[in-house]
């Protein structure tokens, strides 16, 4: 689970935690300041609402970041590609060039 101001929440206990805040109301206020400076500002970027085919490409990026993380680098990038497809970010296509470029550098060694 990822909450837009402390990251990504990987501990079940602490999602099971921000989840019943959350039902409950206290999270709610609190981003929403976060993300604005008055009343009358647009919804934040990061509220934007995504389609099935973009999930599907943040979920292949979330597997591209972990296997990133795992030391898999040629998965991860085979996964952000697929990412990108389905999901055109510029978050998504910087990770995608930043691993393509890692593959090079590790290639020319």
């Amino acid at each position: 689970m990822t909450d837009p101001i402390v990251g990504f929440i990987s501990d079940r206990e602490e999602q099971k935690a921000y989840i019943e805040k959350y039902d409950q109301g206290e999270n709610v206020l609190n981003q929403w300041d976060y993300f604005t400076t008055a009343p009358e500002d647009e919804t934040p970027v990061i509220y934007r609402s995504i389609n099935l085919k973009n999930l599907i490409g943040l979920q292949y990026f979330n597997q591209a970041i972990k296997n990133y993380n795992d030391k898999n680098d040629l998965f991860a990038y085979q996964f952000s590609v697929t990412a990108l497809k389905m999901y055109g970010v510029e978050r998504i296509r910087e990770f995608s060039d930043f691993l393509k470029h890692n593959l090079l550098l590790s290639a020319s060694h």
